[in-house]
């Protein structure tokens, strides 16, 4: 078995709309031992916004954000495609990386035509440190160090690292972050070796699925600011999203629940002691069997066999189950699909012949691109391909093809739509004055990144001025382009 360990640093926590700026990994065998590094940047894409916050937090300048010596997004992303490729299979691990790092890296892969699951696909699997961490909290708490605030501990990797031994000087770059994340991983397994082998086990959704199934009481632990374990057994899935699971908190006795009209059972299920525990088959969710639970488990006074017959209760009745199911989703209404690209990375996976032409794609010349993206089938594929031959070689398009993308980044980054999801230059320049407003001391770095988003600001007005309609043609409410529907 190898890990590969990685971070990102991104221009903000958009997942949809942001881009990853940095990529760090470390290759190491099974004991930690390190077997290979990379260490990528680029430099920001023309239609992207930073947000103020990301580069003060990471300490990324203007300069270094738009250094042209920096290889594009698409280039590093294909360098990142190939490295964890010739990694693979391994198991992957980031630092609160199921929630934030991995769905950065499958946009960036998906956005730049890529097949976004690389790290779940082809033998490889997944898991957090994080989630190793807040369990190690739970169930080995002598294991690390945990700083403290208030009567909470702090689980952010900036403040446990130094707190366990490990010199995080350079916290917030992604290189930094993955050795602080080694390091805490292999304490974790040294002390902890059980917490370990459990949070490797339940990244894979297959091994979550047999032991819930096989388990009729089990733990459960969740942690929204401090960690709570429950005793409780699994009712089902969600019918619309397989990793969607359902469990039943046995601290509440189900029959009374049974008995309760429909319109009381829904106000029941949202008051406290919530009845249901919902979790994710691909979450790493923290598992442990009935005898292995916490002293803390709320339940435990009831005893195993009350507990039992409460479980054997709701496997009799599976109407009921279904009923407690739906009732929480609410999943009657249907979701429309996002006008945006980026955020229809969840929709059809692509067909065999999209497949094999997103490889043709990636070797083809730049000058053949522009003809491939138009023999995609799927949408999503014309869209993001034409957008990366604008990015990466724009004299190649027509001249038509290329004004429209001129004007979709002139007014995307320009503001103008107050409902868009992404960060716009007003937006950001707001931002910008709260953050100097709050901030004791001025910063260097913030007033370079205003004076440099005003003449942007200015060179997107001037663009959209321009009277030729041709060039600038009309944009709908929601920032797209109606008149060429491959831009949006």
């Amino acid at each position: 078995m190898t890990f590969v360990f990685y971070d990102t640093e991104t221009s903000g926590l958009n997942k949809a709309f942001d881009q990853i700026l940095q990529f760090a990994a470390i290759r190491t065998d099974s004991d930690f031992n390190e077997i290979a590094r990379v260490d990528l940047r680029c430099r920001l894409q023309p239609h992207i916004i930073a947000a103020p916050q990301a580069l003060k937090t990471t300490r990324i300048s203007v300069e270094r954000l738009t250094d042209p010596n920096l290889p594009s997004h698409f280039d590093m992303m294909s360098s990142v495609k190939d490295t964890l490729t010739s990694w693979s299979p391994a198991v992957f691990i980031g630092y609160n990386s199921i929630e934030f790092d991995e769905p950065m890296l499958r946009q960036a892969l998906y956005q730049t035509l890529h097949q976004p699951y690389l790290t779940t696909t082809n033998g490889n699997t997944r898991s957090d440190a994080l989630i190793a961490v807040q369990a190690a909290s739970v169930f080995a708490p002598d294991a690390l160090v945990f700083p403290v605030n208030g009567r909470k501990k702090v689980f952010k990797l900036d403040k446990l690292a130094p707190a366990n031994g490990f010199d995080h000087a350079h916290a917030h770059d992604a290189l930094a972050d993955v050795e602080a994340t080694v390091h805490i991983c292999r304490l974790i397994a040294e002390k902890a070796p059980q917490v370990w082998e459990n949070t490797l086990r339940f990244g894979k959704k297959e091994d979550v699925a047999d032991f819930i199934s096989r388990e009729a009481v089990f733990s459960l632990t969740t942690v929204y600011g401090t960690a709570s374990s429950h005793l409780v057994t699994y009712i089902g899935g969600n019918p619309h999203d397989k990793s969607d699971l359902f469990a039943f908190d046995l601290r509440i006795d189900p029959e009374k629940l049974f008995a309760l009209p429909k319109n009381s059972l829904k106000k029941r299920l949202h008051a406290l002691p919530r009845p249901i525990q919902r979790f994710r088959a691909n979450g790493c969710p923290i598992l442990e069997t009935a005898d292995n639970a916490p002293k803390s488990a709320a339940v435990l006074h009831i005893g195993m066999e009350e507990l039992e017959r409460r479980a054997g209760w709701l496997k009799a009745n599976p109407d009921f189950c279904a009923e407690l199911i739906s009732l929480s989703i609410n999943a009657s209404v249907a979701q429309t699909p996002s006008p945006y690209v980026e955020e229809r990375i969840y929709g059809p996976f692509y067909s065999k012949s999209d497949l094999k032409l997103m490889g043709v794609f990636h070797r083809a010349p730049w000058a053949r691109r522009v003809g491939i993206s138009e023999k995609f089938q799927d949408e999503r594929l014309k869209i993001l391909g034409q957008r990366a031959v604008y990015f990466e070689n724009p004299g190649l398009l027509q001249p038509d093809i290329k004004n429209k993308l001129d004007a979709f980044v002139a007014r995307k980054i320009g503001g103008g739509n107050a409902n868009a999801p992404w960060l716009d230059i007003p937006k950001a320049i707001e931002e910008i004055d709260k953050l100097e407003t709050e901030d004791k001391e001025p910063s260097a770095l913030l007033a370079d990144y205003k004076n440099y988003l005003m003449e942007k600001l200015g060179s997107a007005n001037a663009s959209l001025s321009e009277d030729n309609p041709k060039r600038n043609p009309r944009l709908n409410s929601r920032g797209n382009t109606s008149s060429c529907s491959t831009i949006r």
